[in-house]
Formats: structure tokens, sequence, C-alpha cells
């Protein structure tokens, strides 16, 4: 399967996962350009008719940057076909071995029992675990705007100033000050054996996705420095608004930036007349978890990490 194929597959993927929706643009950006310099390996699953049931997937870092050797795998199948999970699961850890790989990883949401299920059967270890959370707009609406302009007031009050990314391309080395922020922030997130920080093209193929507008990328700046940025992914066929990525530069933490500019993502979103946002932090996030608390944000079923030697 190919960058091409990405419409079709996310309607299928669609169909079988109505409740978790993908769209066909952002899944076809994001194959044409993240992990470019991994190997890959993606296929179809035809039942006797032809018909596509599924998609098995593969892919590992080069050996030099990944010594633990271990590769990702991921399947999306129609509800007929689950029954037959170990078996696909075992072709593709077939294809992660004959690679060189010691050891796969899979993962897996709370609410996919076929595929728990069938990781365990697999003998499969639960490694990490990521929360997912819903925040009702209508519900909080006041709140939140009133939460965005104390937030605001706070920054402004020290000599920060809040605008959007749009506003800040033409200052000197702006994407340079953007990857710098992301490679410094990135780096204080909780990873697994096998987690990738973002290269500097990803980091601006992130910003520059279909469900990323630079007019709904906010920052916190001090004159030309970036002190702050977070912003939300609006899908433009169909699918969840979701948190993008947000981020304080070290140096100015516990000023309010992170915050501030998270407020004015919200604020923004409810102007806009969406009404829920969704966000995904690690379970040992915990100063995300206690902004998620904060807002109000309500669990939803997770995101687990899943690990076996081969």
């Amino acid at each position: 399967m190919s960058v091409d194929d990405a419409g079709w597959i996310s309607e299928l993927m669609t169909r079988w996962r109505p409740h978790d929706p993908v769209d066909p643009v952002v899944l076809r950006h994001r194959w044409a350009n993240f992990r470019l310099d991994h190997v890959q390996g993606r296929w179809a699953l035809r039942d006797a008719a032809g018909n596509v049931v599924g998609f098995g997937a593969a892919n590992h870092a080069p050996w030099e940057r990944e010594p633990g050797r271990i590769g990702d795998l991921d399947l999306n199948l129609a509800p007929e076909v689950r029954p037959q999970a170990d078996g696909i699961i075992a072709a593709l850890e077939e294809w992660l071995r004959r690679e060189g790989a010691r050891a796969a990883a899979a993962d897996a949401e709370g609410d996919e029992h076929w595929l728990l299920a069938a990781l365990a059967a697999r003998r499969y270890e639960q490694v990490s675990a990521e929360r997912f959370w819903k925040l009702d707009l209508l519900k909080r609406r006041g709140t939140l705007l009133e939460l965005a302009r104390e937030s605001e007031a706070k920054v402004t009050s020290q000599g920060l100033a809040l605008l959007t990314f749009d506003r800040f391309l033409n200052r000197p080395q702006a994407w340079d000050k953007v990857i710098a922020l992301y490679q410094e922030t990135e780096a204080d997130i909780p990873q697994n054996p096998g987690d990738h920080m973002l290269t500097p093209p990803e980091i601006v193929a992130e910003l520059q996705a279909p469900d990323v507008r630079p007019d709904r990328v906010w920052l916190v700046v001090a004159g030309d420095d970036l002190a702050g940025l977070s912003f939300l992914s609006f899908p433009p066929v169909r699918g969840q608004v979701w948190t993008g990525y947000t981020a304080t530069a070290r140096r100015y933490r516990g000023r309010g930036a992170a915050w501030a500019a998270k407020m004015a993502t919200l604020a923004q979103a409810i102007e806009l007349g969406v009404s829920e946002v969704r966000t995904g932090n690690d379970e040992r996030n915990a100063p995300i978890l206690r902004i998620n608390e904060r807002l109000g944000y309500e669990l939803l079923p997770g995101w687990l990490r899943f690990r076996r030697p081969l």
C-alpha cells in the first residue's frame, strides 16, 4: 500500500471504528512526511472475494538509531476477521524478525478488546499507557473564556505577548526557534524504548499539516524569543478536534506561558463553534494531567503500549 491509498483506507478504518473517524487528508500527509527513514511494510488483507477486510503494517527505525532493535506493528481489522488476529500478528512479527528486530511493540486502545486479547495470547506485556480525555466546550464555555482572559493578562503583565504563528513567521529565524522549542521540550516527555523524537523536517511537517493552521497555533513570545506554544488539530474532512502539542521553553517555566497558549487555543475553538476537544497524555506526565483535571477534562478509554521479545 502507498500514500495514494490513504483515501480509501481511511474510509474503511472509519467504517470499522465509526467512533474514531480517520481523516483521509491527514492520513495521507502523515504517510508522506513522517518516519521516512524507517523501513516500512504495509499490506491489505483480502477475503476470498477480493474485498479488503483489514490492514497490517510494520516498521522499524534504522538499527543504528535503535540499539534495542524494537520494531512496531499495527493492524486494523473488520469485525468479521478479528478472530484471525493471532495469525496476522504472527505474520507481522515474522516480517520484523526477518528485518533483524529483537522485539515487537504494538498499541491498542482500551476498548479494543479483540486486539487486547490477541496481544495477551501472544504474551505481549504492557509497558506504558496514555490517557485520553475530552473537554466539553459548551458546558465549560464561561469558565474557559474567563481562564483565557486571566492567563493572557498574567503573561502580558510580565512583558510577554500572546500571538498566532502566522504573525511570528516573518520574524528572524522563526522556524529555527520553533524547532529548538520542540527539541528541548520533547526531551522532557516520558519516552519508551523504541520511541523517537521528531526530526526537524517532521516538526515542520507537523506544523504545516492540513489539520494545523498557522492562525490557530498560539505562541507566547518575549520580543522575538519563543516562550511557549500550543495548538489544536482541526481535521479538514472528518474526525475529532485534538490537542496537537503544548510546550514551554525551560527558561520560561513557572510564568504561565504554556497555560496561556493552551487557553487561547480553547477560547478560539469555542469561538469557532467546536463543541468538544480531546487530548492524550502519557500517564507519567503528571504536570499535564493536573492541567487536564483543572480544566474539567473527562477521562476516556486510553491507549496502551505493549511489547514482547521475538
